[in-house]
C-alpha cells in the first residue's frame, strides 16, 4: 500500500525490500536445492517480521530461487490450496484467484485484502515445503552417518533434513519421533551410539534428552583421548627405561678376558698349558705331550764309524 495502514490506533508503514536485503539473504543462506529447510526457515522469518506483499513475494521467488526451484514452488502451492479448499464448487477459479500469477492488486487496507495476502503467503510457504521433497527413497536415510568430528546437534539436523527431503515423514511430528531417534542412535559415532543404547527405551525419549547425553560424550571425547595418549606415553617410557637398564654389548672384536666371538677358542690364562689346558706349566713343558722322534739323516750322509776304519788301517800297517 501507499503510505500507512491504520488499525486500532496503530500505523503500519510499508517499505519494500532493498537490494541489499535481498542479496544479503541470498548470499548467507544455502541454496534451496542443497538445504531447503534453511531457506524455508528464512521465508517463515521474513513473513512474520516483514509482512511482504504480493510484489515482495515475487521478488523473493526470483531472487532466492532458480528457475527450476521457482517452478516447483508455484506447482506445489496450488495443490496445497486444492487440498484445503473445503469443498468449494468452483475449485479451479478459486485456486487461481488465491494464488495468482499476475498482480491481483489486493487492497491491503481491507480485511479481505489482508486475508487474501495471508492465504497467498501460506500457500507460498507450503509450496516451498512440498517442492523441497524428492521421490521417496528410504535408503538415503541410512547413508546419513555422523562424521567423527561432527557435533550431535549438527548430525541430528542433517538427519532431519534427509527425512524431509526423501521421505513423507515430518521429523517434527510426535508420531515420527521414535523413527527419528532410532536412526539418530543407530547412525551416530560408536562411542555415542554405545552410550545411548544403554539408555532404556531411548527410542521413546524426546530429542532434547538424547542430544544432551550425546553432547556430553562428544565433549568428553577429548579428555578420553588425552588419557589414552598419556597411558601410551607412560608405556613407552617404561619400555625405554627397561631397555636402557640392560648392559650394552661391546662393539668390535673382543679383548682378552672379555669373551670371544662364536667359533673362536677361549683365551688362555697366563699359566695355562695350550696343549692340555691344565695350569701350572706351559705347552713346551707339558708332561702329557708325546716326545718327538729324531729322524735319521738321508742315506748319502751315512758312513761306517770313522774309528773302525782307522783301526783297520793301523793294523794293516
Amino acid at each position: 500500500p501507499d503510505g500507512t495502514i491504520q488499525e486500532g490506533g496503530r500505523f503500519y508503514y510499508y517499505q519494500p525490500f532493498s537490494t541489499a536485503d535481498l542479496l544479503n539473504w541470498k548470499h548467507h543462506t544455502p541454496s534451496y536445492s542443497e538445504k531447503p529447510q534453511a531457506l524455508i526457515d528464512l521465508l517463515e522469518f521474513i513473513f512474520q517480521t516483514h509482512c511482504p506483499t504480493w510484489i515482495d513475494c515475487q521478488q523473493l521467488l526470483f531472487t532466492l530461487f532458480d528457475t527450476e526451484e521457482h517452478w516447483r514452488i508455484v506447482t506445489e502451492a496450488p495443490k496445497w490450496l486444492q487440498a484445503n479448499a473445503g469443498g468449494r464448487a468452483d475449485l479451479a477459479n478459486w485456486v487461481r484467484e488465491a494464488f495468482p500469477e499476475e498482480n491481483p492488486h489486493w487492497d491491503y487496507d481491507t480485511e479481505e485484502g489482508k486475508r487474501n495476502l495471508e492465504r497467498y503467503r501460506q500457500a507460498f510457504l507450503q509450496g516451498a515445503k512440498a517442492g523441497a521433497k524428492k521421490p521417496t527413497n528410504i535408503a538415503k536415510i541410512s547413508e546419513i552417518l555422523q562424521e567423527p568430528n561432527e557435533s550431535p546437534a549438527k548430525f541430528y539436523e542433517r538427519l532431519c533434513e534427509a527425512f524431509r527431503t526423501y521421505t513423507p515423514f515430518d521429523p517434527e511430528a510426535p508420531e515420527n519421533q521414535r523413527m527419528i531417534n532410532a536412526a539418530f542412535v543407530g547412525q551416530a559415532q560408536s562411542d555415542i551410539r554405545k552410550k545411548l543404547q544403554k539408555l532404556e527405551g531411548f527410542a521413546g525419549e524426546n530429542a532434547t534428552k538424547l542430544l544432551e547425553i550425546a553432547n556430553k560424550v562428544f565433549i568428553n571425547r577429548d579428555q578420553v583421548a588425552r588419557r589414552d595418549a598419556e597411558k601410551r606415553m607412560k608405556q613407552k617410557v617404561t619400555l625405554l627405561a627397561a631397555a636402557l637398564s640392560k648392559p650394552v654389548p661391546p662393539v668390535g672384536p673382543p679383548r682378552r678376558g672379555q669373551g670371544t666371538r662364536p667359533g673362536k677358542r677361549s683365551p688362555l690364562e697366563h699359566d695355562q698349558c695350550a696343549y692340555c689346558k691344565e695350569k701350572g706349566h706351559w705347552k713346551n713343558e707339558c708332561p702329557n705331550r708325546p716326545e718327538k722322534k729324531t729322524k735319521a739323516p738321508p742315506s748319502r750322509y751315512r758312513s761306517e764309524p770313522f774309528s773302525t776304519n782307522l783301526i783297520g788301517l793301523a793294523e794293516s800297517d
